[in-house]
Formats: structure tokens, sequence, C-alpha cells
């Protein structure tokens, strides 16, 4: 799941920001920053009210920080605990800014499309245990097909546009083998196999593995990969 938490989740608030950003709609300011200002205040009165302790920082929503790559963003400004709430607020800004719209325009579903369909992927995996029935495969399978066919949509459309938002990329090939075939294959929740009491996991194995003989690199790693997956079941 860190895929999805630590890339794809990273692509879309950069892009869904920038784009809702351009224009004084929906939130006001004479700048960029001033109106990303309005949306982080959003997003802190939405983890208040729900008594979220793992947040982005506040320079994610910066016009500076929208111009960094998804690795950039994830690694110092977003942590993979912290992403995972922040597409059901995502879920939330975009249901609440088209829910009086009579007709609103179509990148604007498509976006609220591409939000709704990461959140229904997390609610499955947060509401199902280590193993998923045929009822949570299908919701699996159906949200990924939304935000896959949304996000498509508005890949197309930046092109058609000149702009660099909605990059397609090999990261969400991997996602549709997570949901496609780990998932509603094995059956088996992403979510358990995603370990959040340690996100520097593979970091501190690598170092490990510089720091050893070459003779037990192997031994050392396997290890500690072992110990840090175990750890969840002690």
């Amino acid at each position: 799941m860190h895929v999805v938490h630590l890339a794809c989740t990273a692509d879309v608030l950069t892009s869904l920001l920038g784009e809702l950003s351009d224009t004084c709609w929906p939130w006001p300011g004479n700048s960029r920053d001033a109106r990303l200002e309005c949306a982080w205040y959003s997003y802190k009165d939405y983890c208040q009210w729900w008594n979220i302790a793992d947040r982005c920082e506040r320079k994610v929503f910066t016009n500076e920080a929208l111009r960094l790559d998804y690795a950039t963003l994830s690694q110092k400004y977003m942590r993979a605990a912290a992403s995972r709430h922040v597409v059901f607020w995502l879920q939330y800004l975009m249901d609440t800014l088209l829910a009086d719209m009579v007709e609103p325009e179509d990148y604007l579903l498509w976006m609220r499309g591409v939000c709704t369909g990461l959140a229904e992927m997390e609610s499955v995996q947060l509401l199902n245990g280590r193993y998923l029935g045929d009822d949570a495969c299908a919701k699996l399978q159906q949200a990924y097909y939304l935000y896959r066919a949304c996000f498509d949509r508005l890949a197309s459309r930046s092109l058609s546009l000149g702009s660099t938002r909605w990059t397609a990329r090999p990261k969400q090939h991997q996602l549709e083998h997570l949901v496609l075939d780990f998932a509603c294959v094995l059956r088996t929740n992403p979510r358990h196999d995603a370990n959040y009491m340690g996100e520097d996991a593979v970091r501190r194995a690598k170092i490990l593995a510089v720091s050893s003989h070459p003779l037990y690199v192997s031994r050392h790693v396997l290890l500690k990969y072992a110990l840090q997956v175990s750890l969840r079941y002690r």
C-alpha cells in the first residue's frame, strides 16, 4: 500500500490542489498561496473534527510544494500514514464543492471520481480483515476502475492543455496489479502488508546491507525484514 500512499495519493493531491487554486473558485485570494492557505484551513478543520493525528505538513499547501515531484513531497512533507487520511478529506472536499452544482463541468466530476475511487479502496481495506470476501473484492475492483478511468480522462485533458498535472506513472500499473492480482485473486487485504510502525524500514535495511560483511549481508537483511514484518503480530 505504500505504492498508493506515497506515490498515487501524492500525485492526486498536488494535481487537484493545483487545479482548484488556478482561479478564485472555490477559494478566494489574490495569489495561489493565499488560496492554498484556505485549502489548508479546510484540511486542518477536517482533521480536528475527526481527531486525526497523522496529518500532512503545512508546507504541502504551498505553491512551492506543488512544483515538487511526488517522491520529494512524500519523503519530506507527507508520511504514508498521513496520506491515508488525505484521500477522505479530498473526497469530502469534492463532494462539498459539487453538492450545489446543477451541471458541474466534466473535469470536476472526474476529480471527484478519482478521490472517491481512492477513498473507497481505502475504506474496503479498513473495514475488512486479513482476507477479503467476494463483496469486498468486487467493491475494491470497482473503486479502482473508477479511480483509473477518471484519472486517465484528467491525464488526457492535461496533455491537451499542455499541463504536467495528472501524470500517468508506472506506480499506477503496480496499483493495478495490487488490486486485480494480489487482492482480487489471492483475496489478501493489502492493508495488512503495509507496516506503518516503521516507515523507514527499507532505508534502515539498506544501511544494514551496506555495513554488513558480504558473507552475511543476505542473512542480516532477511532477518531485519522478518523482524520488521512480524512486529505487529507479537
